[in-house]
């Protein structure tokens, strides 16, 4: 386990104590330092709660490293006015075949809507395909190589070729090479506020527990804007 993966879950501790924190010690993040205002928004797919993506690519080491965090998040913390997703990124045909692993497993049930728990990240295909790539260095850069570690979930290969290959995930994977708004992400991982506000590491943003302190505090401007009907989160 890598010193950055240690990190991260350890950062897993801080993120309880972030809404606590913002309403006691108001703290200001800022557009173009802190975060970036897309240009063009992803799609809202829930209009009446506030929708946060994960932007992702298997092969991306922090992506791995953020996870522990992630699926934490994604379990306990998580609000009733909020909706989770993960979105795989695809820039290029690598990024797309493995768009196409999470696309084919959500296809064939693999990815359930995580119920909220305690504090609890239960291990499922998402985390192995992660963990084949990073630990076991299998690139699954194959139909074949992902055909095997699927029946290691228990799906048939004829089973995995219907999915692989089926109009579903073929029409989804068009749709995310076609999302103009990905174009602007600056890096991966993200996390996307309403489709508008994305969350970044950066210079002003070194750690998984500042990446969620600013997606706490959009979240927090949000809440305030709609009970305000006032402008959306300030820009300096």
């Amino acid at each position: 386990m890598t010193i950055a993966r240690v990190a991260s879950i350890c950062a897993v501790l801080c993120v309880c104590l972030l809404a606590a924190e913002a309403r006691a010690q108001p703290q200001t993040y800022v557009a173009g330092l802190h975060y970036q205002e897309l240009a063009m928004p992803l799609p809202d797919p829930d209009a009446d709660r506030y929708d946060v993506a994960e932007l992702f690519w298997y092969g991306c080491p922090v992506c791995y490293d953020l996870l522990p965090t992630s699926q934490i998040w994604e379990s306990s913390y998580r609000t009733t006015d909020m909706t989770f997703s993960r979105l795989p990124v695809v820039w290029n045909e690598a990024m797309a075949i493995h768009a196409q692993l999470f696309l084919t497993a959500r296809e064939l049930g693999l990815l359930p809507e995580v119920n909220k728990s305690s504090w609890e990240a239960k291990p499922g295909i998402h985390a192995a395909i992660f963990e084949a790539i990073h630990v076991g260095n299998n690139p699954l850069s194959s139909v074949a190589e992902a055909a095997t570690l699927f029946e290691q979930w228990g799906v048939s290969r004829p089973a995995f070729d219907i999915a692989w290959n089926s109009k579903a995930v073929s029409t989804q994977l068009a749709s995310l090479k076609s999302l103009a708004g990905l174009t602007a992400v600056p890096s991966l991982p993200a996390l996307v506020v309403d489709g508008r506000y994305v969350v970044t590491f950066n210079e002003a943003v070194t750690t998984t527990e500042e990446l969620y302190k600013v997606l706490n505090f959009l979240i927090v401007q949000l809440r305030e804007v709609e009970r305000r009907g006032a402008a959306a989160p300030a820009r300096p």
